[in-house]
């Protein structure tokens, strides 16, 4: 991981988010090809005809660490590389939304983008302070809703979780 501080330290432009992008849709076709260069470097031969490595990943986790790209929609990029901690916190929500993207089909390797995923809490503050006021109230009130229906769908979708009762209800 090394390599992230180097990669995140350049500056924002659209240029960064279409290389990304292009870099993780050639990842997303090629994991037959990458299963078997690690399976080659490990020595041993990876199961790919498990679901866990090749199954799918729910597209509402993927859109949720894309934010980050919509956000540059209403950033003034020129304030945002001014400031070298919202620039790097901002290159890697970018990098975790390209590995999002590139991991959208194997479980196995989406566990990747939990690593940077904890960036984008501390992104929001910095790039929120970057927007102007109409924009800021605008896409806080929006990401909040967001949030809130995509916490409720993954809740409502977890079996786990559907049998959900109140303390109060033992006392």
């Amino acid at each position: 991981m090394f390599f992230v501080y180097f990669v995140c330290n350049i500056k924002c432009s659209w240029e960064l988010v279409v290389l990304y992008l292009t870099i993780a849709l050639v990842l997303l076709v090629a994991y037959e090809p990458l299963f078997d260069l690690i399976g080659v470097l490990k020595q041993d031969e990876i199961n790919t005809n498990d679901s866990y490595m090749l199954g799918s990943v729910s597209l509402l986790r993927v859109a949720v660490q894309c934010v980050p790209i919509l956000m540059l929609l209403f950033l003034n990029k020129d304030k945002l590389n001014k400031d070298k901690d919202a620039r790097f916190l901002f290159n890697i929500c970018l990098l975790n939304a390209a590995i999002a993207i590139a991991a959208m089909n194997s479980p196995y390797l989406s566990r990747f983008w939990i690593y940077t995923s904890c960036f984008q809490i501390l992104m929001y503050p910095k790039i929120f302070n970057k927007m102007n006021k109409t924009d800021r109230d605008l896409f806080v009130l929006f990401l909040v809703f967001f949030y809130i229906l995509f916490w409720l769908y993954e809740i409502s979708n977890a079996a786990a979780l559907n049998n959900f009762k109140w303390i109060f209800n033992y006392l």
